[in-house]
């Protein structure tokens, strides 16, 4: 069985830009969804004061302005948070929500 000629080659300074496009794009429209999901569940008074930071199997990680904060949403508002993400990205698995108190906010 004979191959099929593939296309010729091509330098790499021609292919990576494409493929970092393709790549990194994907990522950045699922941080903005994340970003927009948080911040309609939590409401934006909340969502000025944190920071999204990632999804990373299963656990999103969100950065707090104070450990006041970081409080009530995890206790006081655990279940209302992970509902509302969960009803907003239903694509995406997300099991829990861990806060932690950041100094860039």
């Amino acid at each position: 069985m004979r191959r099929s000629r593939s296309p010729d080659p091509q330098p790499v300074k021609d292919i990576l830009p494409r493929l970092l496009k393709e790549v990194l794009g994907g990522r950045g429209r699922k941080a903005e969804r994340l970003r927009r999901a948080w911040s309609g569940v939590v409401g934006e008074a909340v969502a000025q004061r944190t920071r999204v930071v990632g999804l990373k199997h299963g656990v999103l990680s969100v950065e707090v302005a104070s450990a006041a904060l970081k409080h009530d949403l995890g206790l006081f508002r655990r279940e209302e948070v992970l509902s509302g993400l969960r009803e907003r990205l239903p694509e995406m698995v997300i099991r829990e929500v861990s806060y932690r108190v950041g100094d860039r906010l």
